[in-house]
This record gives structure tokens, sequence and C-alpha cells, in this order.
């Protein structure tokens, strides 16, 4: 028995199989097969599966020979070995994408695909160009509003000193 998950990943990024649960070994390597089986079926040409197959092949000979001699043989070594085939197989492919227009591109040439990332890619930059400059905006509309708000507030205070000194000379005329 194995408890976890374990996911067979396409070079598409789709899910082949999905393994989860408190397996038994011959459960496990079978529907590893069936994922195996569904991956060679999509590419022809991939050295990484034929490696990946045979190495499915040695760990059910050897799971099959482990469990006609001992019925209590550790339940962590086929599952290792397995689960490493799995961790071999999602790094031989590119990477996934969770994006919806990853079917879509798919289907597109290699060159068109560049081509629209590099446009993505410019945008993006453009965008992020445009926001920044705005901040900018922002900014400096803040500091001159400030200037102009302190600028204000000296006048205020030099009115209201110059109104305080004419008053404190009035007083002093008026007392002599």
């Amino acid at each position: 028995m194995y408890p976890g998950n374990i996911l067979f990943i396409g070079e598409k990024g789709l899910p082949l199989e999905v393994v989860g649960g408190s397996l038994s070994v011959n459960k496990f390597l079978e529907k590893s097969n069936k994922a195996l089986e569904t991956h060679q079926n999509s590419t022809t040409k991939n050295v990484t599966v034929t490696a990946a197959v045979s190495t499915l092949s040695q760990i059910s000979e050897a799971s099959s020979s482990t469990q006609q001699t001992s019925v209590s043989s550790p339940p962590q070594e086929q599952p290792a070995a397995a689960q490493e085939l799995s961790s071999r197989e999602t790094m031989a492919r590119p990477g996934p994408s969770d994006e919806p227009t990853a079917s879509i591109e798919q289907h597109m040439p290699l060159n068109d695909r560049v081509e629209r990332a590099k446009k993505l890619i410019e945008q993006k930059r453009n965008d992020k160009e445009d926001n920044e400059n705005q901040e900018l905006k922002k900014k400096e509309f803040d500091r001159r509003h400030l200037g102009q708000e302190l600028s204000k507030a000296k006048c205020d205070r030099e009115e209201r000193q110059a109104h305080d000194i004419v008053n404190q000379i009035k007083e002093d005329r008026a007392k002599e």
C-alpha cells in the first residue's frame, strides 16, 4: 500500500493519470503503465518514455518477485522507485501552463508562439512603464500641491506676524 498522490503529466501539461489514496503495488503499477502507454501513444520519438517504460518493467518484475517470496515486503521500496520515475517524467516534459490559452498555443507553430510571447512581454513592459509614469505624475502633482500649501501657510504666517507687529506698535503709541 502506498498512501499519497502521484500525477502523471504529459508533454502538453495535461494529466495523463492521477493516482491517489492507498493503493496496492500492483494497482499502482497498472495505473502507471496505463499513463506511460498513453504518453507513449502521444509521442513516439521520446527516449525518456522508453527509459521510463523499461524502468517501470523492472519495477513490475521486482514487485511480482518480491510479492511471491514474501508477503510482508517493505511497502516503500517499489513506490519510491515509481515516484522517482514519475519525477523523472515530470522533469523531462516542458513546463505546464495554467493559462487557458495554452491549448491554443500548442497548435501554433513555434515561431508564431515565440512572436506571441515577445508581443506579450512587450505589452507587459509597456503597461508597467505606463503605470510607472502615472505614479510619477501623481507624485509630482502631490509634491507641487504640498509646496503650494506650504507656501500659502508661510504667507499666512508672515501676514499674521506683520499684523501682530502693527497692532503692537499701535498699542505702544496708545500707551505713550
